[in-house]
């Protein structure tokens, strides 16, 4: 064998060997990626499980499972018996298989706290929902009938009893279920706040004719009135309060409110009649109508609706309202523009 022979077989055993050391180098990095990787994903999947933990919640702890049987478990490599040709391979396959599932399961878990913050407010919701319920339920057993559905249809969403496991499924049944609830909640809300409007007007109309029967009440019966007076007051206080501690409170208090302001008005009114007359006393009622309004009228469309409503002449409109005018019975503002 040549010289220049043998100085060509030691150069390409040399680069045989270059070839080999940087394979191998090759390999202990794909080795150290892959641990690092699968420590990852094992922190993503403890995170996931810390999180449906902390909210202990069935919906979520359910759905971890299938997730942790069906989509995280990946298999290693058979490292045995390889050339580092194909170890290479094998292992290269491995850590894109590892990026892709850490790729999958970030997304898995941003959706999963989607999931745990929807079915948070939903629960807490429902809890709400269920008080309104039962606080409605004297003034309208219906619409509490539908708040209860409603709180039963969100719990077997919540308790998966007709659902799948499919995250995104799952975010658009428990995103239904809080749309309805809020439904449901705001028509109770609403409900309870139509009644206490209700309450309130009546209460002003009270007032008002509370201070006309005291301008006509000879001085034996404003004892009598002033009792009666303290008491709506008594009233108007635990309105408040029912209206402030809503939906926490027992509403067919509401009911003996109402009962008793109506008796308030009609004593008002036997004292305004006994005092006025009969017709005075209509029109004084006609007139009170006329007062919760905001529009002003022209003088001429007042007296004809008040002789119409009432039965009365004109002329006899005209000398009550300056009677009540001049008595005080009722403040009669005219603003004149020519």
């Amino acid at each position: 064998m040549m010289k220049n022979d043998i100085i060509h077989l030691v150069k390409q055993e040399r680069k045989r060997l270059e070839y080999s050391k940087e394979r191998v180098e090759r390999i202990i990095r794909l080795l150290e990626e892959s641990a690092r990787l699968k420590d990852e994903l094992n922190n993503l999947i403890s995170s996931i499980t810390h999180l449906v933990e902390r909210e202990d919640s069935p919906v979520l702890k359910k759905v971890v499972e299938y997730l942790t049987k069906e989509s995280v478990n990946i298999a290693q490599p058979v490292t045995e018996d390889l050339d580092l040709d194909m170890l290479e391979t094998r292992l290269k396959e491995y850590l894109n298989e590892l990026k892709q599932r850490i790729d999958n399961l970030k997304e898995y878990a941003e959706k999963l706290r989607k999931l745990a913050d929807l079915v948070k407010v939903l629960e807490n919701n429902i809890s709400i929902l269920n008080e309104w319920a039962n606080a409605i339920k004297p003034l309208d057993p219906y619409l509490a009938g539908e708040a209860k559905r409603a709180i039963k249809l969100a719990e077997k969403v919540i308790n998966l009893q007709e659902s799948n496991l499919e995250i995104e499924r799952l975010i658009i049944e428990v995103s239904q279920s809080l749309l309805e609830v809020h439904k449901s909640l705001k028509a109770c809300r609403n409900l309870f706040e139509r009644k206490i409007i209700e309450l309130k007007k009546k209460i002003e109309s009270a007032e008002r004719i509370y201070k006309q029967a005291r301008s006509l009440a000879y001085l034996e019966n404003l004892t009598n009135i002033e009792k009666h007076y303290k008491e709506l007051q008594s009233d108007i206080e635990e309105l408040m309060t029912i209206e402030k501690e809503a939906p926490k409170v027992d509403t067919t208090k509401l009911f003996d409110i109402d009962k008793r302001i109506d008796n308030f008005i009609n004593f008002c009114k036997s004292i305004i009649e006994k005092n006025m007359g009969k017709k005075e006393a209509l029109l004084l009622k006609t007139l009170s109508g006329f007062a919760t309004r905001k529009d002003a009228y022209p003088f001429h469309i007042l007296i004809d609706n008040l002789s119409r409503k009432t039965n009365l002449e004109i002329k006899d409109v005209l000398l009550m309202l300056y009677k009540i005018s001049r008595q005080n019975i009722a403040m009669i503002k005219v603003k004149v523009k020519c």
